[in-house]
């Protein structure tokens, strides 16, 4: 019987050391450079999306490729496809004018105590990072293939993290794809895609036209080259200024008359000058709009005065 109760003691003894010695071992480990092959964090789910217009269920297809949703319910982490549709939205206050659609917002989720990363993935297959900004005047800037934005706000309940994220899209693309990816403690998740599509009669894009032409630009045909209302051009009007000069923001008030008639978009600019503000619009030497004839631009006290409402 003592031998017995040795021998189990004895037993006792060693799981008790090995369940403090393994433990040790992978922080030893861990010091010594060695991997640990620890899970990816949970992928980003959306939980909701509001726009003017409808989910996409099943095929969809544009001028150059064919789209197939599955339609989860929300929330999904599931790459899901969102119509913008119609492109015309009243006006509120000038029967005259129209507004392009263009905005849309998400909602997705995050376990608590992590991050995203919001980035844009363009039709040449290139992957651009959106900085997340604050509510603004021109903010969140128009999505497209180089520097833009996204405008992020959270909270945190201590068991999950809500993110809301708008958007301002641009009206002559077809196809603008967002991917989330949930950051945690230096790991990242798995992408969430989010498609946002248009069908090509709903575009709208306003051209270069050759100097001294007559011809309107029109709706849906220059989705090639061509650019959305709003649309910034050429290097960025960021950095600093000279002298040490801060930058100003300059908004306006972009009217262009196409044969669908005539539109109005707000647009804010950060520049040094407002010459360089409307140079950055477009406008002026090596633009690709005039000021007469087919677009003109305005300063505007805010968003409300261009395109009403609060």
């Amino acid at each position: 019987m003592k031998t017995s109760a040795l021998s189990m003691s004895s037993k006792f003894l060693v799981a008790v050391r090995t369940s403090i010695v393994l433990p040790c071992l992978a922080v030893l480990s861990a010091c010594n450079g060695l991997p640990i092959n620890a899970p990816p964090p949970d992928k980003p789910q959306l939980e909701s999306v509001n726009l003017r217009g409808q989910r996409v269920c099943g095929t969809f297809s544009n001028s150059t490729t064919t789209f197939t949703f599955a339609c989860d319910p929300l929330p999904t982490s599931i790459g899901t496809g969102w119509q913008l549709t119609p492109l015309r939205k009243p006006h509120p206050t000038n029967p005259n004018w129209s507004i392009p659609n263009r905005g849309i917002v998400f909602t997705v989720s995050t376990p608590s105590l992590t991050s995203i990363e919001v980035a844009y993935r363009a039709s040449s297959g290139a992957r651009f990072v959106l900085s997340q900004v604050s509510p603004g005047p021109g903010r969140p800037q128009m999505l497209q293939a180089g520097a833009s934005e996204v405008e992020v706000a959270s909270t945190d309940n201590g068991v999950r993290k809500t993110w809301t994220i708008a958007a301002q899209t641009n009206s002559c693309l077809e196809k603008m794809e967002l991917e989330i990816v949930n950051i945690s403690k230096g790991t990242r998740s798995d992408t969430l895609p989010i498609h946002v599509l248009r069908i090509p009669d709903e575009t709208l894009c306003i051209t270069t036209p050759p100097v001294g032409s007559s011809t309107s630009p029109t709706l849906g045909t220059s989705r090639t080259g061509g650019v959305g209302m709003g649309t910034t051009t050429g290097t960025s009007a960021s950095g600093s200024c000279p002298g040490g000069a801060s930058r100003t923001m300059f908004q306006f008030c972009e009217v262009c008359s196409t044969t669908g008639g005539s539109w109005a978009q707000y647009t804010g600019i950060e520049s040094c000058s407002l010459t360089d503000a409307i140079a950055h619009m477009g406008y002026g030497p090596g633009g690709v709009r005039t000021l007469s004839g087919f677009c003109s631009l305005s300063q505007t006290g805010s968003k409300a005065q261009c395109e009403g409402g609060p």
